[in-house]
């Protein structure tokens, strides 16, 4: 195409259905610039004012758009009305319809008539002026739209590392919650996974005490005697018993705790009840917090190993 210009209406460009996609206004404008000014002959075809002979390789590396990206773009402008599009085994024929909305009267950029006053000379240099200015305009509207467009992408990613993770934890929480139960013989039934409103609890027990704390809930409840069921009043806890709001710091705060330590035998024979020592009680306390820990990061390790052994 010879050198020239190219008209773009400021309100109407900003109006266009497709002003938001960065795609759709980067490929139409590379169409508008591509595009014939005048009819020229073309391997035995007449290419006509508005038309450009191109293929989706040449479009892809002139515009940088992937050609999933380039078929999906050329579709949406055939539709709305804004190209025609004929395809060969060749070549693809596009013509760029109203192209006299864009392309005016022609314009020399090498004036022939020396006597062109200095008024005219002024109105071409103004327009040229403008022209450049839409087409910065354009450019940084482009890259504003761009670099939306790599943030949301980036805290898409963000997210569904988070979603990975919050997953993940999940599986390990049921696994040793079965495995626990069967260490140490407790009557609690096993799960086969979790979903709907268990995975609802899950996530708020964690949200709520800590990754921790829900491991050293799990290991105080498969050795409570009264949660599984060994007391003069028989009580069967479960998975999702254990996990409501109301319960999971009841058992967390050791109300459920087996209480043979406070037997008067053990009184009689120590001379105190050794958890009646608030010193005493914190260790034991401390103890527990450390094995759940302890047995958390078993699990992960087990998890991981479990990874790399798959083919």
């Amino acid at each position: 195409m010879e050198d020239g210009w190219i008209k773009i209406f400021t309100h109407r460009l900003l109006n266009w259905e497709w002003y938001d996609d960065i795609y759709m206004v980067r490929l139409f404008l590379h169409l508008l610039l591509k595009a014939n000014f005048k009819d020229k002959e073309w391997h035995g075809i007449t290419i006509k004012r508005g038309q450009l002979v191109t293929s989706l390789d040449a479009l892809s590396r002139e515009t940088h758009l992937s050609t999933q990206k380039l078929r999906t773009c050329l579709s949406n402008l055939e539709k709305t009305g804004e190209i025609n599009k004929q395809t060969t085994n060749k070549y693809t024929m596009i013509t760029v319809c109203k192209y006299d909305t864009y392309q005016g009267t022609e314009i020399s950029l090498q004036q022939t008539n020396n006597n062109q006053s200095t008024n005219e000379q002024q109105s071409i240099n103004n327009q040229t002026t403008i022209n450049q200015q839409q087409e910065k305009n354009i450019r940084k509207k482009e890259d504003i739209i761009l670099s939306s467009n790599e943030d949301n992408l980036s805290n898409s990613d963000e997210l569904d590392v988070s979603t990975r993770t919050r997953e993940n934890e999940i599986s390990l929480i049921v696994d040793f919650f079965n495995r626990t139960i069967k260490e140490n013989n407790s009557n609690i039934p096993k799960i086969r996974g979790a979903t709907g409103k268990r995975v609802t609890y899950i996530k708020a027990r964690i949200r709520e005490y800590g990754i921790d704390a829900v491991y050293e809930m799990i290991t105080k409840a498969s050795k409570s005697d009264f949660l599984n069921g060994r007391t003069s009043r028989p009580f069967l806890a479960n998975f999702d018993w254990l996990f409501l709001p109301t319960n999971f710091p009841k058992v967390l705060e050791g109300n459920y705790d087996n209480k043979e330590n406070n037997s008067p035998i053990l009184q009689q024979r120590n001379g105190t009840n050794q958890f009646s020592d608030p010193r005493q009680a914190e260790r034991e306390q401390l103890a527990t917090g450390y094995a759940a820990t302890i047995a958390r990061l078993a699990a992960e390790d087990d998890a991981r190993a479990a990874e790399l052994r798959k083919p």
